[in-house]
């Protein structure tokens, strides 16, 4: 949502800014992309409308589980 505003000022040479790397194709040639080393990562949280009963909320949940399981405690039930 901020990219739009956020990635022109930084190829303006008003600033610098910490973007997720999937923006660098969008932007090449326009802003400098420098990775992170060691790769920098952040908590990713799933979130749904709890009173919401969906094959879709529960397949995607379903995906995340077989993707991750080790690493995703997800309720059984919305």
């Amino acid at each position: 949502e901020q990219l739009p505003a956020l990635l022109p000022l930084v190829a303006a040479g008003h600033g610098i800014a910490l973007v997720p790397a999937c923006v660098h194709a969008a932007w090449r040639g326009a802003v400098r992309f420098v990775p992170l080393v060691p790769a920098a990562s952040i908590g990713v949280t799933l979130a749904w409308d709890a009173d919401a009963r969906s094959v879709g909320i529960d397949a995607f949940r379903s995906a995340i589980r077989a993707v991750s399981p080790a690493l995703v405690r997800l309720p059984d039930a919305a």
